[in-house]
């Protein structure tokens, strides 16, 4: 019988996820924040903003707890150039006056 109960290797927040970086970007102090207030900038994607290792080993734990669940796609998804395991993608709207 299987457990609906969330393996303890997955964190109970996404912030534990973050790397120093992220951590100042949560915080409003990194230098990125604000970027995206800039109209022109509608999209960033950072490769330095989780730990690599906590992201590395909670795919680890979704792919061994939902290899029942998964199956092959016969047409894979494209991996972006630059291959990243831990990479963040920041959509934001400016914030309101």
């Amino acid at each position: 019988m299987r457990s609906n109960a969330i393996p303890p290797a997955l964190p109970a927040e996404f912030e534990d996820l973050l790397s120093a970086s992220g951590r100042c970007v949560l915080a409003g102090t990194h230098a990125l924040c604000g970027a995206l207030a800039n109209p022109r900038m509608r999209f960033l994607s950072r490769d330095d903003l989780l730990d690599r290792a906590k992201a590395e080993r909670v795919r680890r734990v979704l792919e061994a707890s939902l290899v029942d669940c998964l199956e092959p796609i016969e047409r894979p998804i494209r991996t972006p150039v630059k291959k990243s395991t831990a990479s963040v993608s920041i959509f934001c709207r400016p914030p309101r006056p």
